[in-house]
């Protein structure tokens, strides 16, 4: 997708700030900020059941947030239709759907449970295990979907098996809502469903939302310098695409989250695993220690857009469209706290830094160790 995309805030409360990308392309796309998902994302030592109530909260206080949207028409089928959720096995358990839907709209929804797990193929990736399937739907529901999407290529096996299994049962949703922590592949694949979609559960199909946590991520395709410490088409990188101002705001609090691997690591492992997990957050940083031959700026200018607070002010807002209808003077701040951001960050070598992650994810290892 080449177009520029712009955000129009058009929700705000103490908890959730909700922006609408332009151009919608015929369906509704979001991105939604909460301080919850901020700290997960700045804090990739918060795992397991943290990590899980974490992004529970964030979902129930934007669900909230949804429903007492009177004037929007997610609200009223929210208000007015049954609702289904969809879990993909393991990592969308995270977003805790079912019991947030039920506690904000007060309707206990059913619950489908799928496996799908993305292997690596010659053309790409293709769905490898995916034989559990225990599905309960009803016809005119609202169905939710929330998952961790790189290529989307799971989201997109889900919904097709949706179409075959609603059309086998003679039922239809009344409209598609998905969450999730993703790249730009998720809302593309949405874009090249909607006639299918329309098509297949029309007439009272209303469309399709999309909710963005915190920031559209780009996707790591395979820069040769990052092989030894980066996975292709999985590792989240913040460059490039649009991304709340609060958490714009809130990582130039912590910069160096702008040189973790990923921008969110694996959510199954991460939430059911963090023994595995930790282990494998402390070997990118040993990993990267042991390969740190870049400069700082040179490695951050392959990985996100935080070299861009270098320029002036006005050069900087250009390579950022997508802020173009924010306040000017909250973006002048933001500005002022990234060039602070980025020269402290810069003044230290990759060695020192990565010795300082280093020592955070040991003292997180040894304290979970202790626990268990």
């Amino acid at each position: 997708m080449n177009e520029k995309l712009e955000l129009q805030r058009i929700a705000q409360s103490h908890d959730v700030v909700l922006y609408q990308v332009i151009p919608d392309e015929g369906m509704k796309t979001l991105i939604a900020s909460t301080p919850q998902v901020s700290q997960l994302l700045n804090s990739p030592e918060v795992c397991g059941i943290n990590f899980q109530k974490l992004l529970s909260a964030a979902l129930y206080n934007i669900l909230n947030h949804l429903y007492k949207m009177d004037h929007s028409q997610l609200a009223k089928i929210m208000k007015s239709s049954p609702i289904d959720v969809l879990y993909i096995l393991r990592g969308g358990l995270n977003f805790d759907l079912h019991r947030n839907v039920a506690e904000v709209t007060l309707t206990l929804p059913e619950v489908t449970f799928l496996s799908s797990q993305r292997v690596a193929s010659g053309n790409g990736f293709e769905i490898g295990e995916s034989t559990y399937r225990k599905w309960s739907i009803q016809d005119e529901a609202l169905l939710c979907i929330g998952d961790i999407c790189a290529t989307a290529t799971t989201l997109k096996n889900v919904i097709e098996e949706a179409i075959i299994r609603y059309g086998n049962e003679r039922k239809k949703p009344s409209g598609l809502l998905i969450f999730t922590i993703g790249t730009p592949y998720v809302r593309e694949m949405l874009i090249a469903y909607r006639q299918r979609l329309k098509d297949a559960w029309s007439p009272n199909f209303q469309g399709i939302t999309v909710i963005y946590l915190e920031e559209i991520f780009s996707l790591y395709k395979g820069e040769p310098l990052l092989y030894n410490t980066h996975l292709p088409f999985t590792d989240f990188f913040r460059k490039d695409f649009p991304s709340s101002i609060e958490f714009e705001d809130v990582s130039l609090s912590k910069p160096v989250c702008f040189l973790e691997r990923c921008a969110i690591y694996d959510g199954g492992s991460r939430s059911f695993e963090p023994s595995v997990y930790l282990s494998h957050l402390y070997n990118y940083w040993a990993s990267l220690k042991q390969n740190a031959t870049f400069q700082v700026i040179q490695l951050l200018e392959l990985k996100s857009n935080l070299v861009d607070y270098q320029l002036g002010f006005e050069d900087w807002l250009r390579k950022r469209p997508w802020w173009n209808r924010m306040d000017k003077d909250k973006l002048h701040a933001l500005h002022e706290k990234g060039q602070a951001a980025l020269k402290a960050l810069t003044s230290q070598s990759l060695s020192e830094i990565c010795e300082g992650r280093l020592q955070m994810i040991k003292v997180k290892k040894d304290a979970h160790s202790q626990n268990n």
